[in-house]
């Protein structure tokens, strides 16, 4: 062997070793950079807890130095105080529990309303009517806890006027169906499943809080809202009118101190992973983020404010409030989801598509208006509306997956309807 191939070869293996070398300096690092976080998600099962579970899934897929850990709590109020205690970085609560001086906001999920449910034959029509009944409260000191005891203390209700069974979390149906307790009440998104098996199977109804408008304005996180005529069944419609009540929103919260580029990923997740959330639950079409310009219940995280100032301006961030309706429309209608796809595809037995549009015109109409009677013509044309597409939904011209986006929508455009008739008259 010649000298000039002695050296080529020593050379090759010098570059070799030397390319391993830097090949594991590499991965050591790159391995070194993960972040772990705790997300607290309420019970395991819980619409919360799948939430978190969608976050950690996207996040394995897509960003492997991030590290999604799900820690279950008692509730909104449980993963709060862990929070404040820098127990866990990260906390999916309700607006309207107390958060200490560490709680920061990273982006709203969707909104939660509160359900009083009773048996038919209960005698209770109102929530005033629960004095001297056996009501099914959720676990003490969670977040629903703290919900009813707010809508209680308005009614003057305390612990002694009624008899409280907060042993029913886990079976509801049963209890009310063997008449085991009278009624009861509980902080959840719309169309869950849960809450539909209660109304079906143990001959109860929810009923309205009719003082709603009164008990926001002593909390002004809550909102006076609606539960939907039909909502949970078409035929027969459950509820069988639309029931007013209160709704609140459902907040992603991270301790002051988590990780930024923790938190900007999360949010990069959230609204550009959105598509994928879906696939693990519908409530994902509801994410919008926090309006910073306005008074909020805690500041927002650094990192989550990187992110939505990130390609500031734009039209998204100048018209906030519009950002989950606009988005949901957006995604769902060229997400992978094969039954919306479908449903779009062979929309000549669906109407739900048209109706959806319609809204969206009324939208612009309503957003552009400062005529009270106008915006009042509007309102009770977007409530005929809902009912003729729940006529549409009994003579299965639409589908059920075509209804429930289409409440989605109306649900948003029937609130900024509200908001705006507000605006004028303040």
């Amino acid at each position: 062997m010649t000298k000039t191939k002695k050296i080529s070869i020593f050379a090759l293996i010098f570059l070799l070793i030397i390319g391993s070398f830097a090949s594991l300096w590499y991965l050591f690092f790159k391995e070194s950079d993960k972040v772990s976080v705790l997300i607290g998600a309420g019970k395991q099962g819980s619409e919360p807890y799948i939430f978190a579970k969608a976050l950690q899934r996207v996040a394995s897929l897509h960003y492997p130095n991030l590290d999604i850990k799900i820690v279950e709590t008692r509730g909104s109020k449980d993963s709060l105080d862990q929070i404040e205690e820098n127990k866990i970085d990260f906390a999916i609560s309700q607006e309207n529990i107390k958060v200490g001086s560490s709680a920061t906001m990273v982006a709203i999920l969707y909104s939660d309303f509160f359900h009083l449910i009773a048996r038919k034959d209960a005698n209770i029509s109102s929530f005033a009517d629960i004095v001297g009944k056996k009501i099914a409260l959720p676990i003490k000191g969670s977040g629903q806890w703290v919900s009813f005891w707010f809508i209680a203390k308005h009614y003057d209700i305390s612990i002694k006027d009624f008899q409280n069974f907060p042993h029913f979390s886990n079976d509801y149906t049963r209890a009310l169906q063997e008449k085991e307790i009278d009624g009861v009440f509980i902080v959840r998104a719309p169309m869950n499943k849960n809450i539909k098996k209660i109304l079906t199977e143990s001959n109860s109804t929810i009923l309205p809080i009719d003082q709603a408008p009164a008990i926001t304005l002593k909390q002004p996180v809550l909102r006076e809202d609606i539960l939907l005529k039909g909502i949970y069944s078409g035929s027969p419609a459950i509820p069988p009118k639309d029931i007013q009540t209160i709704s609140v929103n459902r907040l992603l919260v991270a301790h002051e101190n988590t990780n930024k580029e923790a938190v900007f990923t999360i949010t990069q997740i959230l609204f550009e992973r959105q598509q994928e959330l879906l696939k693990e639950t519908p409530l994902a079409g509801m994410i919008t983020q926090p309006d910073i310009s306005k008074s909020l219940s805690m500041p927002v995280h650094e990192g989550a404010e990187q992110y939505y100032n990130k390609d500031k301006p734009s039209f998204l961030e100048e018209n906030a409030e519009f950002v989950g309706v606009l988005i949901t429309i957006a995604l769902l209608a060229w997400s992978g989801l094969s039954g919306l796809k479908q449903y779009f595809l062979a929309s000549q037995k669906n109407l739900a598509d048209r109706y959806s549009k319609e809204l969206m015109d009324i939208l612009d109409e309503v957003n552009s208006s400062n005529d009270p009677n106008f915006i009042q013509r509007k309102k009770v044309y977007v409530e005929d509306m809902l009912k003729k597409v729940l006529h549409e939904l009994d003579k299965d011209n639409v589908t059920v997956e075509g209804f429930q986006f289409f409440s989605f929508v109306w649900d948003k455009v029937y609130n900024v309807i509200i908001d705006k008739q507000k605006l004028i008259k303040s």
